[in-house]
């Protein structure tokens, strides 16, 4: 929750719905990637578009929108 905008926060404020989109998170991601290490994973920053590049295993595989809070980047997109 801490990575995320005050935007998509006060969006959302049960935390019942926050433990929910986690485990289905979860899910999706073993679906997805299957046995994984933290380290099969790299990011890039697209300054120009303001978007945090997530790669596996040197593929990338999405882009999301992030805006500065303060001195701090935090995604600003579900």
């Amino acid at each position: 929750m801490n990575a995320f905008s005050e935007r998509i926060i006060n969006e959302e404020t049960d935390m019942d719905t926050w433990k929910s989109r986690l485990n289905e998170g979860q899910e999706k991601f073993r679906k997805r990637f299957g046995d994984y290490e933290l380290s099969d994973f790299s990011y890039d920053f697209d300054k120009n578009e303001s978007k945090l590049i997530i790669y596996f295993r040197k593929e990338e595989q999405v882009r999301m929108t992030v805006v500065k809070e303060g001195k701090t980047w935090k995604l600003d997109e579900k």
